[in-house]
């Protein structure tokens, strides 16, 4: 009888660990990991048109954004090594595109990462583009980005 208890208690203890090894690992298997380190952000308009943002130093290349009417666009992330961030996924993150000027451009959302922007007037604006991280309602980076309306 006393070897029953004392057997009981370790094989208790010993599921007991096995279950937190089960499901620390079922939770450290689900996550991604840390925040992506975006290197680079590319804005993709119709007709080869690409307006490239670095994250690290905010330098803007290839624009302004040069439109004459609606312009749907998408957006892409890229790593420092040049390959799509796989971490940035429409699960976890969108991208939140906010007009200085809505008398003449406005956005609508098509997705997590792509829109329209609305010719309202002929003019120069800025757009806010940020990165949000969807859980936590934080942003990973915030550009503004001038367009030329014509």
């Amino acid at each position: 009888m006393v070897r029953s208890r004392i057997g009981r208690p370790r094989r208790l203890v010993a599921g007991v660990m096995l279950l937190g090894l089960a499901i620390g690992g079922a939770c450290l298997g689900g996550r991604l990991g840390p925040e992506p380190e975006v290197a680079t952000m590319l804005l993709l308009f119709p007709g080869n048109d690409t307006v490239f943002v670095d994250i690290g130093s905010g330098d803007i290349t290839s624009g302004p954004i040069e439109t004459f009417s609606d312009a749907d666009f998408t957006a892409e992330f890229f790593a420092d090594d040049g390959t799509p961030d796989s971490r940035v996924t429409e699960q976890r993150f969108r991208l939140d595109v906010t007009p200085a000027n809505t008398g003449i451009v406005t956005f609508t959302r098509g997705s997590a990462f792509s829109g329209t922007l609305h010719k309202v007037a002929t003019g120069s604006t800025q757009i806010a583009v940020a990165l949000v991280n969807i859980a936590e309602s934080r942003n990973l980076f915030l550009f503004n980005i001038p367009v030329n309306v014509n």
